[in-house]
């Protein structure tokens, strides 16, 4: 089949020339840019150690490669040098010179010349780049996809490609076209490849084939990546004549240029946990419907959305009367779901609820923000258990009458009652010791949020002081700015803590600048009360 290829492979080869002992020879005779062609020399006056040659016209002088070889006692020396010309026209070899390991040099008078073409673009060979979806959000999976038609050989009643490699017999089978797709390797590029390409079989269309490749991505934030433009060169078989001949082929594609968007600040409604999908549900749940004053409560919020889990924040919780939420919600991630559990005591005795906690994400399909809300769940509250009081010991209620006490038991009961006395008092002791700190640094938030954003250099912990501040274990910079008394100050401690808030979403570094801002207005701002 292939009869075509070693019939044109053996004419594009120069003769062999001769000239002081050098034997050289310059091939093929036509190639296209981008391609390379060969001068070798042999020669039997000793081994080469270098070669040097002027063309006519500029090009790149590559690698090279010796040999040696015995023929009936004669031994010939080999070099090949391989050149890489670099604008079209025709290569003239104006000198050559050969230094052997005696010291001795060689010239070659002889110039051949190497035309070299431009090749052009193949009309029946077309490139085509896509991404799915065509307007990706952070956490959405990209499939970016590059077409390619090209004619199809009819082969035994079979189709087949028009592009032949060898087996490994040497045999010419059929193979794909040699697709060249530039990726971005950009660090901050916004698309991250997380497979490698895919080349699917080809598909019948028409006269032609259809060919498919396929590359993975994430989308991981907002921004913007150009792709550029595939490229196809390769050589093809026609049939011409009866007969199969090559062709050089030439194709590209066009650039592709992709932007990655948040979903719009307008309209984004409180409690938006930065699900991005078209389903999402969550659930709420306590461990406990009953309990003792002052015991921990644990609220778990189950979230599943078709999103990537690191987009998802914990939810803020709705303002709790009769509970107080301690320390920040712990987070857990698995396959299907993401848990964020909640540690909340109660205040007061009473039948209480925990009310609904509402999230908010966005509907890609839709392009809206839609609203979840969990039920509220009720909460028994009892008195703390009461220590029933102790009996005393069989041996002090025995009937002494009549008898001496010795000193002993007197000083037994002096120490039990101590004793007695001092573990009867303990607990109220360290209640009101407890109550005593809880007052105290009830009254001090605002010097602890100050000092902690003094010193860290952590922008989670700095969000955190803020949170300490405002009392509320999860807050948005939307929560914070309806909190506080509107005034320009709020909305630059606002503004201080969104920032914030993206360096620990973005894992960015610190933010002093907003730390500072922060800590020079906290003094200044004022909470609205809760109601």
């Amino acid at each position: 089949m292939l009869r075509g290829f070693v019939t044109i492979g053996a004419a594009v080869a120069a003769g062999w020339l001769w000239a002081q002992g050098l034997e050289v020879r310059v091939g093929p005779e036509q190639v296209y840019l981008g391609d390379a062609f060969s001068v070798q020399v042999e020669t039997d006056a000793g081994r080469i150690r270098s070669v040097e040659s002027v063309f006519s016209l500029p090009a790149e002088v590559g690698g090279n490669m010796s040999g040696m070889s015995q023929v009936n006692g004669y031994t010939r020396y080999s070099r090949a040098v391989t050149v890489v010309p670099q604008e079209v026209g025709v290569y003239r070899l104006e000198s050559l010179r050969v230094w052997l390991a005696d010291g001795s040099v060689r010239t070659f008078d002889g110039h051949p010349e190497v035309t070299v073409r431009q090749l052009e673009a193949d009309p029946a060979v077309s490139l085509e780049m896509a991404l799915e979806p065509a307007e990706p959000m952070p956490g959405d999976a990209v499939t970016l996809t590059v077409t390619c038609r090209t004619p199809a050989l009819r082969v035994r009643g079979q189709t087949v490609s028009p592009f032949f490699g060898q087996d490994v017999f040497g045999g010419s089978v059929p193979r794909a076209p040699q697709i060249h797709v530039p990726l971005p390797e950009e660090k901050d590029s916004p698309l991250v490849q997380t497979g490698r390409g895919t080349l699917a079989e080809p598909v019948p269309e028409g006269d032609g084939l259809m060919w498919r490749v396929t590359f993975p991505f994430r989308a991981e934030r907002e921004g913007e990546v150009t792709f550029s433009a595939p490229m196809l060169n390769d050589t093809r078989a026609e049939l011409v004549d009866g007969e199969l001949r090559p062709r050089r082929c030439l194709a590209m594609g066009r650039p592709l240029t992709v932007r990655v968007t948040e979903p719009p600040l307008e309209g984004r409604p409180v409690g938006y946990v930065g699900a991005i999908g078209h389903s999402f549900w969550a659930l709420a749940e306590l461990d406990a419907h009953t309990v003792r004053l002052g015991e921990p409560i644990r609220l778990t919020v189950t979230v599943q959305a078709d999103c990537d889990a690191a987009l998802l924040r914990a939810p803020t919780l709705p303002p709790l009367e009769g509970f107080r939420a301690v320390g920040e919600p712990e987070r857990t991630a698995t396959e299907e779901s993401v848990t964020f559990a909640y540690t909340l005591r109660p205040t007061r005795v009473d039948l209480l609820e925990v009310p609904s906690v509402r999230l908010a994400w966005f509907d890609r399909g839709e392009r809206v923000y839609r609203v979840f809300e969990t039920g509220a769940l009720p909460v028994r509250v009892r008195a703390s258990e009461q220590r029933p009081p102790e009996t005393p010991p069989p041996g002090l209620t025995r009937d002494f009458s009549g008898k001496r006490w010795p000193a002993w038991p007197w000083w037994t009961l002096a120490v039990g009652a101590a004793a007695l006395a001092v573990r009867l008092a303990w607990r109220p002791l360290r209640a009101m010791g407890r109550l005593a700190g809880t007052l105290f640094a009830a009254r001090r938030p605002l010097s602890r949020a100050r000092a902690i954003l003094s010193r860290t250099r952590d922008p989670a912990e700095a969000a955190g002081a803020v949170r300490l501040w405002a009392g509320r274990p999860s807050l948005t910079p939307e929560e914070l700015h309806a909190k506080l008394a509107p005034s320009a100050e709020a909305d630059e401690a606002v503004e201080a803590y969104r920032r914030l808030e993206a360096a620990v979403y973005s894992s960015g570094g610190d933010v002093p600048e907003a730390r500072a801002t922060l800590r020079r207005l906290l003094p200044k701002l004022h909470l609205k009360e809760e109601t």
